[in-house]
């Protein structure tokens, strides 16, 4: 059989935030959190700031963070990182996390003005 390269860190970070939502369900933090583009925000602050772990498995086999050697150290790390995460995603003003609109005025610069990237 062939093995699969699994991110463990990034199925446990996607399950703790889960958690962590569904136990604050009644705050403030999952009014907040309930947009699926700041979901993803939050995953991917959390990510950038913990080590990732890659395992070797074979298909179908179900190995977690949990089970793998530093587990208490890491899952701390973790819900500090997701608290912390949260934190400065509501102190972000709204506008700040849309991405940015283009007008309509943008695009008719853009066919209108030639390109000089060939010279």
């Amino acid at each position: 059989m062939t093995t699969q390269i699994v991110n463990l860190t990034q199925r446990s970070v996607n399950r703790k935030i889960e958690e962590t939502l569904k136990q604050n369900s009644e705050g403030a933090d999952s009014q907040h959190f309930a947009n699926p583009d700041l979901q993803h925000k939050l995953i991917a602050y959390v990510l950038k700031r913990i080590n990732n772990c890659y395992v070797a498995v074979e298909p179908g086999s179900e190995t977690t963070l949990e089970t793998m050697v530093n587990c208490e150290l890491q899952c701390h790390q973790l819900d500090c990182l997701i608290r912390q995460g949260m934190d400065v995603l509501q102190q972000v003003p709204a506008d700040r996390l849309q991405p940015p609109r283009h007008t309509a005025l943008d695009a008719n610069y853009f066919e209108k003005e030639p390109s000089h990237w060939f010279g």
